[in-house]
């Protein structure tokens, strides 16, 4: 049986880390994190952050010598270096173009795909906290003339709804596109929201592991309990340390209540959420019941 590679699709700031560590923390299945920056000079020249595992160790067992020379045989690689029985690789690189186009022709594995959504409510947040100044209005703009390039009817919205609405729309776009993609390609497609993720973990991880063909193991979610060759967040050191979990809900206090609501009540978001079976909670995303 060809041996699997899971991409995990998602915006930044979603938790994609988190659930790539959690499904790392089964024993057939392995955390890479975002290997595509072993394709770049600065990804090669500093392993030791593309592995979090090895930062004071030296050259890392499974991701060592990888770079933009050989990064195109990176799978097989690593395949060759871990323990046979893993079966499953999990990349959470999220970038479509470039990266999982890289390989998505290739044949030699199963490709699966986990979008990840999280609430945009807490991207806005996010996305409001970048440093001012000039790389920041031209981050708006190029970000305004993507989002109006692939979807031209937010033109007026955004100009009407300023930067709640830019931001919004940021959302919307990116994983729009990442709907899109996995739909154009017929991939083998797992959604889940951050939400969920985080309140009902054993039973997310269940469903998870089911549909990669495994049975869920009670201490994945504990994933501080194992070692991991691959990055991680420099914010998951507080985890680590105190071995404990953080559902992240820090919009709710940093937005202003109009701003929260523009954003769950925008017409063009709950048009998306409907169509891929999200709704909105007081406090994030989840799937909407099955209906009987």
């Amino acid at each position: 049986m060809k041996k699997t590679i899971v991409y995990i699709l998602a915006t930044d700031f979603a938790g994609s880390h988190y659930l790539s560590l959690m499904l790392g923390s089964h024993s057939r299945v392995r955390h890479l994190g975002e290997v595509k920056r072993l394709g770049t000079r600065r990804g090669s020249s500093r392993i030791q952050w593309v592995c979090s595992a090895c930062q004071t160790k030296g050259a890392c067992p499974v991701l060592g010598g990888i770079g933009p020379h050989n990064v195109d045989s990176l799978y097989d690689i690593i395949y060759s270096r871990v323990d046979p029985q893993v079966e499953v690789l999990v990349d959470n690189s999220k970038l479509i173009q470039g990266w999982v186009t890289r390989f998505m022709d290739q044949g030699k594995y199963d490709l699966k795909f986990i979008h990840l959504i999280r609430d945009p409510r807490a991207l806005v947040r996010r996305w409001l906290l970048e440093a001012p100044g000039i790389k920041r209005g031209l981050r708006q703009v190029r970000r305004f003339a993507r989002i109006t390039s692939a979807h031209p009817e937010l033109a007026g919205p955004i100009i009407r709804g300023g930067k709640t609405a830019l931001l919004t729309y940021n959302w919307l776009e990116q994983n729009q596109r990442i709907t899109n993609f996995l739909a154009q390609h017929q991939f083998d497609t797992h959604r889940l929201t951050y939400y969920d993720l985080c309140h009902d973990t054993p039973g997310e991880l269940t469903r998870a592991m089911k549909w990669l063909g495994l049975e869920y193991e009670p201490g994945q979610p504990e994933y501080w309990n194992f070692e991991h060759h691959g990055s991680q967040k420099p914010s998951y050191d507080w985890n680590l340390e105190k071995k404990t979990t953080f559902f992240d809900v820090r919009w709710q206090t940093f937005l202003p209540p109009a701003v929260i609501q523009q954003i769950s009540h925008d017409p063009f978001v709950h048009q998306y959420l409907q169509e891929i079976g999200i709704q909105f909670r007081e406090d994030g995303l989840t799937r909407q019941p099955v209906k009987s």
